[in-house]
């Protein structure tokens, strides 16, 4: 990783199954870019597995300052976020596509009301980047 970043902050951004991978690689690329501009870390994962993500939330919550992720249809991490809730690190779940369509079919938003949780769906790559811009101003103040 590139030790030259002002706040050395890290934010982690963990992506479920569903996305293809040129669309992982935008997605990534945009997110590097962004994570640039805000001198912020950027550590970005991908996986089929729902309990690897949960271990990923769980076993590397003191490694990162906010955390951004996209569940797909995941279960499991819901119960990883509540027991970093503590932390109240910044945790901003994403969908790019309106999970609140009828026709979607994806998991319902995750509701911990003891964590510093956002929301943001239905706006493509474009979630991430304010995802990402969210984090950047919480961690700011």
């Amino acid at each position: 990783m590139n030790t030259e970043f002002i706040n050395n902050k890290i934010i982690l951004i963990l992506n479920g199954s569903g996305l293809a991978d040129s669309t992982l690689e935008s997605i990534r690329a945009l997110c590097q870019a962004r994570c640039e501009q805000a001198d912020l870390k950027l550590d970005f994962h991908q996986t089929d597995d729902e309990e690897e993500m949960s271990r990923w939330i769980t076993n590397d919550s003191e490694n990162f300052d906010a955390l951004i992720i996209n569940p797909v249809e995941f279960k499991i991490y819901r119960s990883a976020i509540k027991t970093i809730a503590h932390l109240k690190k910044p945790i901003i779940e994403v969908h790019m596509n309106n999970i609140f369509h009828s026709e979607a079919g994806l998991t319902k938003p995750l509701q911990v009301p003891e964590a510093e949780l956002g929301f943001i769906c239905g706006m493509g790559i474009q979630s991430y980047l304010l995802a990402i811009s969210a984090v950047e101003r919480r961690l700011t103040q």
